[in-house]
C-alpha cells in the first residue's frame, strides 16, 4: 500500500496541499482491497526521540484452521494452548518507516493527515498509538471515528506472541520492506519483553505487532 520502505514525509508532502499519491498506491486499493467494508486497523510507533516512526495498516483477511497453537494470556503471565481453533490470518497492507528530517523531529501532523486519508479510502476502525506522546494523533483519530487509544507492544509478550505465532503457522502476510525483515530478524526476548539489538530498531516490526493485536 506504501511506495516507501523508509521516507522523510515533510520533504515529500506539502502540509497545505498534500498529494498522498506520492506514499500511497492507489492501484493497490483498486486491485487489492475488493472489500472495502472490511476493517482495518492503524498502528503508529513513536521512537522515544522521535527520530522516525512506524506506521502500519492491516486487517483480518481470513481464518485458518488450526489442530493446536498458543498464546500468552495476559493474565497469569503464561503461554496457553488451545485446539481445535479458528486463527486469523492477517494481512498487513502496508507498513512504513517515517524519519525526521535531519536534526528535526518527525512531522506528527503529516502521519495524522495520513490516517485520515487511509480513513477516507477504507473502513479504518482502529487507531492505536505507543505512547501518551501521541494525544494529538489520539484525539483526531476519534474525531474521525475511528476507535483509538494507547497500546505499548512493550509491556506485554503478547503482541510479540501472537507475531510469532502466527508467522509460525503461516497466518501473517506483510510486504516486501527490507527494514522490517531486519528488524523481525533481529528482534531478541530480553526479560518479560521483546527488545532489538544495541543500535538497531524495532519501529516496523513494533507497528505491526499493534496491528495484529
Amino acid at each position: 500500500l506504501f511506495r516507501h520502505d523508509s521516507v522523510v514525509l515533510s520533504n515529500l508532502i506539502d502540509p497545505f496541499a498534500p498529494d498522498w499519491e506520492s506514499v500511497v498506491d492507489t492501484e493497490y486499493l483498486e486491485e487489492m482491497i475488493l472489500d472495502r467494508r472490511q476493517v482495518f486497523a492503524v498502528h503508529i510507533d513513536i521512537g522515544l526521540s522521535q527520530d522516525a516512526a512506524g506506521i502500519a495498516i492491516g486487517r483480518i483477511n481470513s481464518y485458518k484452521l488450526l489442530p493446536s497453537t498458543k498464546y500468552f494470556n495476559e493474565r497469569t503471565q503464561e503461554f496457553v494452548e488451545v485446539t481445535d481453533i479458528r486463527a486469523p490470518v492477517y494481512t498487513i497492507d502496508g507498513v512504513m518507516q517515517v524519519k525526521a528530517p535531519p536534526g528535526g523531529e518527525v512531522d506528527l501532523e503529516l502521519l495524522r493527515d495520513l490516517v485520515l486519508f487511509l480513513r477516507g479510502e477504507l473502513n479504518v476502525k482502529w487507531g492505536t498509538c505507543d505512547s501518551y506522546q501521541s494525544v494529538m494523533l489520539l484525539q483526531s483519530f476519534r474525531k474521525a471515528r475511528i476507535r483509538s487509544g494507547v497500546l505499548s507492544v512493550d509491556t506485554s509478550l503478547a503482541p510479540y506472541s501472537e507475531v510469532k505465532m502466527a508467522i509460525k503457522e503461516e497466518r501473517l502476510l506483510f510486504p516486501r520492506n527490507e527494514v522490517l525483515w531486519r528488524e523481525l530478524r533481529e528482534l531478541e526476548k530480553s526479560k518479560d519483553k521483546v527488545d532489538h539489538l544495541p543500535g538497531g530498531s524495532k519501529d516496523l516490526s513494533d507497528a505491526v505487532a499493534g496491528v495484529v493485536y
